[in-house]
């Protein structure tokens, strides 16, 4: 294969939150909706296979059938957007190139300056519209004000098509010197600063072809293929997923399959930790209930369980050890255990909570209850000391000495059960 040209066709994953799961009414009022305003896909037998949750798949309109949209029970949503291609040439700057270029795009549709960013703010604001109930109670991640208007982040995965494609075996120590200096990085961009949240003086790294070149050469790293085919490599991070050879159409949609499931658990989990107050404080001073956390708990664990399990038995075995890889790289199933631990340790402060409230009614319960009792014989005390004697004032003292006693050790009872 000759790789002095590259083109790169990028496939973007934009997940958000409608703010609730979906009843069935919930789905037939959005089929409705998505069939009047787009076009309604239906999932053929091969993307059956392949996905585990069968969600609402539609071709955004107006968008010349390059964005499409997946909506899940659950209430996230992923946009698939088949941005154009990108196309490079041998040369040491393609790394600085390319993550350049991505981050740009990924900060552009966040920011909502890409030419597809106007028709993704519409059909979320429609879909909320079209749910829109009184008085419903939301998870925060679907307010407009979240983050950045709705979205959180976009996740990319590149297809690299070189100038000429054999069916021929592919590795990674004969591909190229740039792409073999540049593939590390694009997977590790924060190792030149050039993720999306960091921003690297490329002119300065441009300007400077040794300063580049020595650090390319400091990453002598080769990074894990995940591809079983002979004519496709196939790397993953959590910051990238860079696919390149013989791929054909079939190879690209799977893909697409596998990372907008994968997209949607790892944004349902990010929605539903967003749910949870931050801080003991915040459990203990909010009206978040233990019915709410058990809820988001069963929904983690159930998460867990899908993840563990996304049609293992039924897709291909060649995307076993791709799926396996999307996983890991993705972290998933670590935050979800995390999330689970963050989860037990509020549980038992709502516990606790919840017990203090219980030692407080009970405690003024018991204490009303004898103030009740002392009331009931009142008019007969007021008999004993309408002349008071010193007989009387002595019974007087000891009586109200008694109830204070009485008081104090229900306090004290109540505090120490």
């Amino acid at each position: 294969m000759d790789f002095s040209h590259l083109q790169i066709k990028p496939v973007r994953f934009i997940p958000f939150d409608l703010g609730d799961s979906l009843s069935q009414k919930d789905i037939d009022k959005i089929c409705d909706y998505l069939d009047n305003k787009h076009m309604l896909k239906q999932l053929d037998d091969r993307s059956k296979m392949i996905l585990t949750k069968q969600p609402i798949v539609a071709s955004i309109s107006g968008m010349n059938d390059k964005l499409d949209l997946y909506l899940f029970d659950t209430g996230i949503g992923v946009f698939v957007l088949k941005d154009n291609p990108m196309n490079y040439k041998e040369d040491i700057r393609f790394v600085v190139d390319f993550l350049r270029d991505r981050r740009n795009c990924h900060r552009s549709i966040l920011e909502g300056k890409y030419p597809v960013s106007l028709a993704i703010h519409k059909v979320m604001s429609e879909l909320k519209e079209v749910l829109a109930k009184p008085k419903k109670r939301v998870r925060v991640s679907s307010l407009p004000d979240w983050e950045y208007d709705g979205l959180s982040y976009v996740m990319s995965i590149h297809f690299g098509y070189p100038s000429q494609l054999k069916t021929e075996s592919l590795t990674f120590t004969n591909l190229p010197a740039y792409l073999q200096k540049g593939i590390p990085i694009i997977l590790n961009p924060a190792y030149l600063g050039m993720n999306d949240s960091l921003s690297l003086d490329e002119d300065k790294v441009m300007k400077d072809p040794d300063q580049l070149s020595k650090l390319l050469d400091e990453m002598d790293e080769e990074p894990v293929d995940f591809e079983t085919r002979k004519d496709i490599l196939a790397f993953m991070s959590w910051a990238s997923v860079f696919v390149t050879g013989n791929i054909n159409k079939l190879d690209m949609q799977d893909w697409i399959l596998l990372e907008v499931e994968l997209q949607h658990y790892w944004y349902y989990l990010y929605c539903l930790e967003s749910s949870l107050p931050t801080t003991l404080k915040g459990v203990q001073k909010s009206d978040f209930t233990m019915e709410q956390l058990l809820i988001i708990k069963l929904e983690t664990q159930r998460a867990i369980e899908d993840v563990q399990h996304i049609n293992g038995s039924s897709i291909p075995e060649r995307y076993t050890r791709i799926l396996d890889g999307l996983v890991h790289s993705s972290r998933i199933l670590s935050n979800a255990n995390r999330l689970l631990n963050k989860l037990s340790y509020w549980e038992n402060a709502l516990k606790a909570k919840q017990e203090k409230r219980k030692h407080v009614f009970i405690q003024t319960s018991e204490i009303l209850i004898f103030s009740v009792a002392y009331l009931q014989i009142a008019p007969d005390l007021y008999k004993y000391f309408s002349n008071p004697t010193p007989l009387s004032i002595t019974a007087l003292v000891k009586t109200a000495g008694l109830f204070a006693v009485t008081v104090c050790v229900i306090i004290i009872k109540n505090r120490y059960r």
